[in-house]
């Protein structure tokens, strides 16, 4: 009696941790397509950055870690990364307040 206690347990004890690893992979899967979408939004943005900002990011991962080596690399690359991705945000914005102070042209020729 006790063996079958023990199984039934068990079985509904995977049965629990397998829905609740569904519902956590449902809100990972959410936020992880939202960090996808921004980045893919303004990808040129990063890539227009990151390489003069991969200069800031060495001396940041020398002074963390040390000298060469994978913890090296991901540190430079997480930093480079971030850095970029603040920078970005910032020259976007910089960019759309200028665009609101330029005229807009509209198709009939009037300027607006």
């Amino acid at each position: 009696m006790l063996f079958r206690i023990i199984h039934l347990f068990t079985a509904i004890s995977g049965i629990f941790f397998i829905l609740m690893g569904a519902i956590l992979c449902a809100v990972l899967s959410g936020v992880f397509v939202k960090v996808l979408c921004y980045l893919g939004r303004n990808t040129l943005y990063i890539f227009a950055v990151h390489l003069p900002l991969l200069e800031f990011a060495r001396p940041i991962g020398k002074y963390v870690i040390g000298s060469n080596g994978l913890g090296y690399d991901s540190i430079v690359f997480l930093t480079d990364l971030v850095l970029a991705i603040i920078v970005s945000w910032g020259l976007k914005i910089g960019k759309d307040s200028f665009s609101k102070k330029l005229p807009h042209y509209s198709p009939t020729g009037i300027i607006e």
